[in-house]
């Protein structure tokens, strides 16, 4: 199975300006130590967007490294926060967004770099993933590499969760009085996408794997494994409906979802006829009627996903989805041609139930945040 795997933006710090009709009676150390860590952060950050082409920073040193870096300041802002509540509105952020409306508007909450410091943890974690496994892998270390990048995006998975719940967070309790860089209903729904779609590559690993223990295709564990990866992968085309974005990033990560439930669709089917055939020949027969109409529809917009078949290099996941099911198609036709001799079930017949796999992590702040009450 060859896997194609989004790799997402980062998130860039722009200036950093002081409103200057609060005052804040702070010690110029305090000061220090929190512009210190925080350029630690961005330091490392640049590094990733640097450094894309060196294997170093998606190792786990880097990584632990980069959320050590990132806690430590966020730990140390919400702190200062809390001794001199004022401080939450003293500075203006900004952020490029390059995944939603990138108008890089100053925003007066520090809640805003909470924000895009996890996001840019959560896309590293995706990142990661799609460098070991469309980079790095090669026969001979795919499953430590798969068992890596599966826990990663289930760490992606619970940080941009978290960054969802800060983004609630603000959108309920807003403390700032520039205007909001975001609408937050549309970010919800951004984060809400990455996050599903983080699971739903979990998810692929583990269902690959699963496809390639023991006889090909003979478990009902995999069909409800793909049943739920195509679930997953839907979802997220139902979420990326909501997303207001221009991003042509978003745009291609949208249409390989929709590309990606189609094809896991038609793969779902083609499973369960395997696993139907020994006990009920005719509903295999019926599955595997399924399959080949979904691969048809895959066909037919063959040319609209042509595009992105350059893009993410979609060719091998087409191929191989073709390939798998017109061989599964002839061997089932063919044994029950010289052997059972039936026809395939009329009517609705469910493949077997979905089977969640792929959980996020749960990631916590690493200070609880104070209530805006008690700023303002």
């Amino acid at each position: 199975m060859t896997y194609i795997f989004v790799t997402l933006p980062l998130m860039e710090a722009k200036k950093v300006t002081q409103n200057c009709q609060i005052g804040v009676d702070i010690s110029s150390s305090k000061i220090n130590m929190l512009e210190k860590k925080r350029n630690e952060c961005l330091q490392i950050f640049n590094n990733m967007n640097k450094k894309t082409e060196d294997s170093l920073i998606f190792e786990s040193t880097f990584t632990l490294k980069m959320v050590e870096y990132a806690d430590s300041y966020v730990a140390n802002l919400v702190n200062i926060v809390k001794l001199f509540p004022s401080f939450a509105v003293k500075k203006y952020y900004t952020w490029s967004s390059p995944l939603g409306e990138n108008q890089c508007i100053p925003y007066d909450d520090y809640r805003y770099e909470l924000i895009a410091i996890y996001y840019n943890i959560a896309a590293h974690f995706v990142n990661v993933a799609h460098h070991f496994l469309c980079v790095k892998s090669k026969v001979g270390n795919i499953s430590s590499l798969e068992k890596n990048s599966y826990h990663v995006l289930l760490k992606a998975a619970g940080y941009f969760s978290l960054v969802k719940n800060v983004v609630d967070n603000i959108k309920f309790q807003p403390i700032g009085v520039a205007e909001m860089p975001f609408k937050p209903d549309d970010v919800i729904a951004l984060f809400s996408f990455l996050e599903t779609l983080s699971l739903a590559q979990a998810q692929e690993i583990g269902t690959t794997r699963s496809n390639n223990v023991g006889p090909k295709q003979t478990s009902d564990l995999t069909t409800k494994l793909c049943h739920q990866l195509f679930l997953f992968y839907k979802e997220c085309n139902e979420i990326s409906n909501s997303v207001k974005s221009c991003s042509k990033n978003f745009s291609n990560m949208s249409a390989l979802c929709q590309l990606k439930s189609d094809v896991f669709l038609s793969l779902m089917y083609n499973y369960a006829a395997s696993w139907a055939f020994t006990s009920s020949p005719s509903n295999a027969l019926h599955f595997m009627n399924r399959a080949n109409i979904e691969v048809a529809k895959i066909q037919k917009h063959a040319k609209v996903n042509k595009k992105l078949r350059s893009i993410y290099s979609c060719e091998k996941i087409l191929e191989n989805c073709y390939s798998t099911i017109k061989r599964n198609d002839e061997r089932l036709r063919k044994i029950n041609s010289l052997v059972h001799r039936v026809k395939m079930t009329e009517g609705e017949i469910q493949p077997p139930i979905p089977q969640v796999l792929a959980v996020k992590e749960k990631i916590e702040l690493p200070i609880e945040l104070p209530t805006p009450a008690s700023i303002q």
